[in-house]
């Protein structure tokens, strides 16, 4: 096998691997997020990990997936952002409100 493949294969397990994990961190997170956002308003996933405390570059991104479950099962709803803004500055600009609270 050729090294180039075996270092591919390796990349995809490491990142698969990784996503999993990142996954089921935002899973545990995800309970926490609706009651800070009613106690404290509309807020980003940058504000949202910040508050909980999370630190790091990846802790956005955490607070972002959980929020996205939480969209998807109809708890959280995304404020409207400019469309064209890319997903790094959605982390930064988009907030997110309880559903009725907006």
């Amino acid at each position: 096998m050729p090294p180039w493949l075996i270092g591919a294969l390796i990349g995809a397990v490491v990142s698969t691997i990784w996503m999993m994990s990142m996954q089921r961190e935002a899973k545990a997170l995800a309970p926490k997020l609706v009651p800070l956002l009613r106690e404290k308003g509309p807020q980003t996933a940058v504000e949202l990990a910040a508050a909980l405390g999370l630190t790091g570059g990846n802790a956005p991104v955490k607070v972002r997936m959980a929020l996205d479950s939480l969209v998807k099962a109809g708890e959280v709803v995304q404020l409207v952002v400019p469309p064209g803004t890319s997903a790094r500055e959605k982390l930064k600009i988009a907030k997110y409100v309880v559903k009725g609270g907006a």
